[in-house]
Order: C-alpha cells, then structure tokens, then sequence
C-alpha cells in the first residue's frame, strides 16, 4: 500500500515539476525594424541577452514587398505586433507583412496584403483587428484612409469591408493609436495641424467622434488607457516644439487637454510610455536627446530630465519599450546634416532607472544592423516578448 502511494505521489509531483518547467519556459525581448528602402523590403530582427542586456542580429526577412523612401523616418508605428504575429508597412507597394514570431524572435512570413490605401504609415492593434493608417499620394490623386482588418488565427489579414474612412486632400495622417480600454482610436493628422479621435464600432465601421485642432504637426505618439484613455502626441514643429495629452471619455470626447511646449526641444518626433503608465519617453532627432516626462491620472505632463550622451553617428529617431519596463530601444538612422556620407543605422538599449536624472535611462549597447542599411530608410521599432530558443 505505501509503495503504491509513494508510486502515485512521485507521479503527481513529477507532473507538477513538468509543468512548472513548461509555464515557466525562459523567455527574452526580440526587436525588429523595417527597412524601408525603394527595392524590396526587409524586416531585421535582433535577441536580447538576458544576462548583459545586449542585442544581437538573428536574421533579415523580406517582406515581399516594397519601401517608400519618401517617408523616411516620418512616421510610427510602421510595424506592430499582438504578441504571436507582426505586421509591417509596405509604403511603397501599399501592402501589408504578416509574421508569425516564433521562438527566439524568429519570423515565419504569412501573407501580404494590400493596405487598401495609398502609403501605409502606421499601424494598430485592437484585439482581433488591424487597423491602418493610409498616408495618401497626391501624385496618385489618393486621398489619405483608415482602413480595419481582421486579424485570422493564422494571423493572415480579412478586410472588413465596413471598416473605412476618407480623409480630406490636405488631411495626411501620420499616426493611429488604438485604446485597449475602450472602443476608441486616435489619428493625428500632420497635414491639418490636428488630432482626430474615432469610435470603432463592433461591425468595424469607424465613426469620427472629435477633432481637437491648434496641435501643431503632431507625428509621433502613445496611448495610456488606464485608468482613462489618454493620447500623448509629439510636436517636432521646429517654432513650437513639444508635447500634447488628450484625455478622452468612452465617446472619443476630449474632456482635458495638456501642451508642454519646450523651446530647447529639437523635434521630438517620437515617443515610448512605461508599462506603469507613469513615464513617457520623447526621442528628438537632430540632438538624439532623449526626454522623460510624467504623466498623471488626469492626462497632465510633467517635464523631468534629458538624456544626451551621443553627440555623433545618425540621428535618434522611433523608441519602444518592453513589456516588463526594463529597457527602452531607441532606433538611430539617417545623417542629420545631408548630404553627408551614408551611416548605418544603430539600436541602442537603455537600461530603465528608479532615479529621475538623466532620463531615467542608461546606455547599455549599441547594436548595428547590416552594413547595406545604410542607405535605406530605416525607421519603426517593436518588441515582442519571446520564448527563448
């Protein structure tokens, strides 16, 4: 009888122990970017190092379509992930990459499809759907979308056919962000100097809730949802740099706005929010400075500290941060005095810190990506948390 209990119990604790092992599986951030170049376009993905922090190169994909170098670094959000799948802009096929992330960062191509629109920018995910922010092409008399996509358990891409919207000829969107606490979604529209918040309906029909205008070229941006919905939006405008709040009700209502306008700012053109939904990030081009700001409950900005140590190399353009809050990449391309000799672009990661000065933030590596970049348009950053291999 003791024999048989203890046969019975060996069992059951060796199942548990399997799967603790199995739920417990090591797992590390893997980052991409997109190259964007005129020929066909690549996705380059790189792993972290648990221990050290660094990054290195897995591999590049291609996405089998093309880039748009017109768009260089002028836009976030180019790629995006839900955790199992990434999707990447095509600007210069009007397509759309679909990725299966396995193991190790490493990417499985699943489809392209068009972007039903004219130079896909920007991307967001809502749940089970894609939505997409279409620039436009005045030489091809296209005026600027947005267009909703359901994302299939393959992670291949269905249109919803509902799911549209027309913007005015000189209303270029340049940014979508989607609120994972409400049914609401955020364009900022560089062209009109405005931010337009939409409902997206359970059919997939988009419904424009507001227009908040006197935002002066918004560009980069990031979206707190808890405990309300807030869109933050950068200013690069080189006379009245800075950064705008919008805190929203579950209609899309701006019910509280916020500008922190900085004259020392040097186009702060994208930005990165912490998990805790406390710090925002801003990442200015020209003087590769990096700005921390807190955000309050109520949507309110609070300028901190800068971080600038680099003073050479290509100018810092789209920033992410992982899922855990312990580190912020930050993409550097493009020269930023052109036209002067190509330089390839970097990523650089950040440790995240508790003290408040310089950023909260210090440089951990520098990883380079292939030496042929270097005249590409490299611009977007994501990172998804992977299952080490």
């Amino acid at each position: 009888m003791r024999r048989a209990l203890r046969t019975v119990l060996s069992v059951f604790f060796g199942v548990i122990i399997c799967c603790h092992v199995a739920l417990s599986e090591s797992r590390v951030n893997a980052v991409y970017t997109v190259q964007n170049q005129a020929g066909i376009n690549h996705v380059a993905a790189f792993v972290q190092d648990a221990v050290s922090g660094n990054l290195s190169l897995v591999a590049t994909y291609s996405t089998g379509g093309t880039g748009n170098t017109a768009v260089d670094g002028n836009q976030s959000h180019a790629l995006v992930s839900n955790g199992a799948y990434l999707f990447v802009t095509n600007g210069g096929s009007n397509s759309i990459t679909s990725f299966r992330i396995g193991r190790g960062g490493v990417l499985h191509k699943v489809g392209v499809d068009s972007s039903a629109g004219a130079v896909p920018v920007s991307l967001a995910v809502k749940g089970s759907r894609l939505l997409v922010a279409n620039q436009g092409s005045s030489a091809a008399s296209l005026r600027g979308s947005l267009r909703v996509f359901t994302i299939r358990k393959d992670g291949s891409l269905a249109r919803n056919r509902r799911g549209h919207f027309e913007f005015l000829p000189d209303e270029v969107p340049a940014e979508i962000l989607a609120s994972l606490s409400s049914n609401i979604f955020s364009v900022g529209l560089s062209g009109a100097n405005r931010v337009d918040n939409f409902e997206l309906q359970s059919d997939g029909t988009i419904v424009r809730a507001d227009s908040v205008g006197a935002i002066v070229a918004p560009l980069g941006g990031v979206v707190k949802s808890y405990p309300q919905t807030t869109f933050v939006y950068t200013m690069p405008d080189s006379d009245l740099p800075g950064v705008v709040s919008l805190r929203v009700d579950r209609t899309g209502r701006t019910t509280r706005m916020y500008q922190d306008i900085r004259v020392d700012l040097d186009d702060p053109c994208w930005a990165a929010l912490h998990p805790d939904g406390t710090r925002v990030w801003l990442s200015s081009f020209k003087t590769r400075a990096l700005s921390l700001y807190s955000i309050a409950s109520d949507g309110s900005l609070q300028a901190g500290s800068d971080y600038v140590p680099v003073t050479a190399g290509p100018g810092a353009t789209d920033i992410a941060v992982d899922a855990k809050g312990e580190y912020l990449f930050r993409l550097r391309g493009f020269d930023v005095v052109p036209p002067n000799a190509p330089l390839s672009p970097v990523i650089d990661t950040l440790r995240i810190r508790r003290s408040t000065s310089n950023a909260g933030l210090s440089l951990v590596h520098t990883a380079s990506l292939p030496g042929a970049w270097a005249t590409t348009g490299t611009t977007g950053i994501a990172v998804v948390s992977v299952v080490k291999r």
